[in-house]
């Protein structure tokens, strides 16, 4: 008995074996010729029906601070067949997200999207991007005063914006305070204007 196949893309003979080397559907043909005693069998057919694998592409989740790039958005894959990777994709599908640099602290989604292969069909698993909160660091400014004056205005400055933001971008602004008062002795007092 001989065998072959109508479509070389989907299925291949080789030593009496079926080698399944692509998707689609191709009918396999087995032909037995005659000899002196017997006539030639009629030819018997088979269809073969191959279906693409199912290659799951995971994303990683992501965090970063509020005003910083985003990281490499990245993902894994699993269900790979016969050893392959994915050097064998013909379209590689890509991570994407809406969280910029100016996006506000909160989770956000990391998608997968756009994969294409011969062999294989794409399920997109999606993950969580944190954005967090920057650093802002608030320095009260030293001040002086005159024993029995009020007290002159307390400042502080800022450091670590992020995005040309100012204060006027601060849900509730801090406050300073102090425990000197108009009776407070004459002396230097050291770390109590306090900022909160």
């Amino acid at each position: 008995v001989s065998y072959t196949t109508s479509d070389p893309n989907v299925a291949t003979i080789a030593g009496d074996l079926i080698h399944i080397v692509g998707t689609g559907t191709c009918t396999v043909y087995a032909d037995q010729s005659g000899d002196d005693t017997y006539n030639a069998a009629p030819q018997a057919s088979q269809q073969l029906t191959v279906n693409k694998a199912t290659l799951t592409a995971t994303a990683d989740a992501q965090t970063k601070v509020y005003g910083d790039v985003n990281p490499a958005l990245t993902f894994k894959y699993s269900g790979w067949k016969n050893s392959e990777t994915e050097t064998v994709i013909d379209t590689k599908p890509i991570a994407a997200t809406t969280v910029t640099y100016t996006t506000s602290v909160g989770t956000y989604s990391i998608t997968i999207s756009g994969g294409s292969d011969n062999n294989y069909s794409f399920s997109y698993v999606p993950a969580d991007f944190a954005v967090t909160a920057a650093t802002l660091a608030v320095t009260a400014e030293a001040k002086t005063k005159v024993y029995g004056d009020i007290n002159p205005a307390l400042t502080f400055k800022y450091r670590g914006w992020k995005n040309n933001d100012d204060d006027s971008d601060l849900d509730i602004k801090p406050t300073a305070s102090t425990t000197v008062t108009n009776t407070t002795s004459v002396g230097t007092y050291t770390d109590v204007i306090t900022v909160s």
